[in-house]
This record gives structure tokens, C-alpha cells and sequence, in this order.
């Protein structure tokens, strides 16, 4: 459980409008993200969590987060239930009961989790080949237009040479 909620304290530090960054790092870290991507999910989340799909996927999470702080309660009740001084199976068999459903619904919510980060991938790929494709064509277009005047630039060179090697033929020599 040290995992979601080391995830929850990042998220509920960086909704703050001055968030505290170490709390966020630390959260992280408890969450057991790799030391080297911490940063840079905090610059996502801070940069980007206007776009769509990373809103969207930041409102899952935070249902995510609601849904396990549920098994948490369970959990609590199961080891009092069980270390109380006359457990009895009949309590301890409802409150197990009560694990499964949670675990539908985490699977549905990580389930529309990945589908929105899938779609906000795609978007972000679409996104970079526009890019990527509009430089292409400028710069390939810059290039056209130079060769284009370089050469114009050679030909009217050689055509003055021309003309005046015809005139030199000539006999003119001005």
C-alpha cells in the first residue's frame, strides 16, 4: 500500500498552488518510481495537465486513489477482526467480501486509465509527425528556393560571360 500512497501524496502536493517540490519527490520515491523519471513526471504534471488526456488521466488516478484508500479501511477492519481477543470467521468472511468488488472497480478504473493514456500517446505521436512533416516540407522548400536562386545566379553569370566573349569575338573589346 506504501505504493498508492506515496502516489497520493505526490498528487495532493502538487494540486497545492505553491506545491512543496521535495514533498512531491518524496512521494514519488515512496510510490517507487525510478529516482530518474521523478522530475520529469512532475514537469508532466505540472506543464501539461491542462491537455485533455492528461486531465482526464490525472481524475482517474485520483478515483484510483479513493478506490484503494476503500481497501486500506478493509484492511484495517480484517486485522482488527483477526488480532481481536475472540475473532469470529463469520465477521472476517464479510469483510473479505468486501475485497473483490474493490477489486473490479480498480481494474475497471486502471483499465479506462490505460485506454486514456493510449489515446493521449497516439494524440501526442499524431501530434509530433504534423511537426516533424511541416519542418520536412519547410526546409526541403527553403532548399528548393535556394537552389533555385543560386542557380538563376550561376546562369545569369555564365550568360554575361557569354555575352561578352561573343562581343570579344567580335572584335569588341570594351
Amino acid at each position: 500500500m506504501s505504493v498508492p500512497m506515496g502516489d497520493r501524496k505526490t498528487l495532493n502536493e502538487l494540486y497545492k498552488t505553491n506545491p512543496d517540490m521535495n514533498i512531491a519527490r518524496q512521494g514519488f520515491t515512496e510510490g517507487k518510481v525510478h529516482p530518474d523519471d521523478i522530475d520529469g513526471m512532475i514537469n508532466l504534471f505540472r506543464r501539461f495537465h491542462n491537455i485533455s488526456y492528461i486531465h482526464r488521466a490525472i481524475e482517474i488516478w485520483t478515483q484510483a486513489d479513493s478506490t484503494v484508500y476503500k481497501l486500506i479501511v478493509i484492511g484495517e477492519n480484517l486485522h482488527n477482526e483477526i488480532n481481536s481477543s475472540s475473532p469470529s470467521q463469520k465477521t472476517i468472511d464479510v469483510i473479505n467480501d468486501q475485497i473483490d468488488p474493490i477489486n473490479q472497480q480498480l481494474t475497471s478504473i486502471e483499465d479506462d486509465f490505460s485506454y486514456t493514456l493510449g489515446e493521449g500517446s497516439r494524440w501526442l505521436e499524431n501530434l509530433i509527425l504534423t511537426l516533424l512533416f511541416s519542418i520536412a516540407i519547410t526546409v526541403e522548400s527553403t532548399g528548393l528556393i535556394l537552389s533555385i536562386l543560386v542557380s538563376r545566379g550561376i546562369s545569369k553569370g555564365l550568360n554575361e560571360i557569354i555575352r561578352a566573349s561573343d562581343e570579344i569575338k567580335r572584335g569588341d573589346l570594351h
